[in-house]
């Protein structure tokens, strides 16, 4: 078999041209910082890698609702204790109003703090969280959970 100088030099222009190729895909590799920059170059790397780059967006979903939730939970806490600081100071009026030795207008001052306290206990109750949802209307958060009845 005899090999001709125009077949030597295509296969040198082959080789020249299919390295060039390759030096292009390392480029492409080293500009982008994957391995496989088209799905096409290793189908089965390319679905596990879509897998998982599903999985961390709903792993960054769930990390960003837990920290919402824990910051709702924080006002709902900071909430309830003041509510509850108002009940316990509402009792200890109560208490106190039932002595027989207060005067009408001691006992008016009492009340005057008691409806203040109801007022908080009020305000309390229809606070909101930071994104000016109530904290305690449960699925219903854009509306009020309760309302004054005007007794107060």
């Amino acid at each position: 078999m005899r090999i001709s100088t125009s077949q030597v030099f295509r296969q040198g222009v082959d080789s020249i041209v299919e390295q060039r190729s390759k030096l292009a895909v390392t480029q492409d590799q080293l500009s982008s910082g994957r391995k496989n920059t088209r799905p096409s170059e290793n189908p089965a790397v390319s679905a596990t890698i879509l897998a998982l780059e599903s999985r961390l967006a709903k792993v960054d979903q769930f990390q960003r609702n837990i920290d919402t939730s824990a910051l709702r939970l924080s006002a709902e806490e900071l909430a309830l204790s003041s509510g509850v600081n108002a009940l316990q100071r509402v009792r200890e009026l109560t208490v106190a109003a039932n002595n027989s030795a207060l005067s009408s207008s001691e006992r008016g001052i009492i009340a005057g703090e008691i409806r203040g306290r109801l007022n908080e206990l009020f305000d309390t109750a229809v606070s909101r969280d930071a994104q000016g949802e109530f904290l305690f209307a449960g699925f219903r958060s854009d509306s009020a959970p309760f309302a004054r009845d005007g007794a107060g």
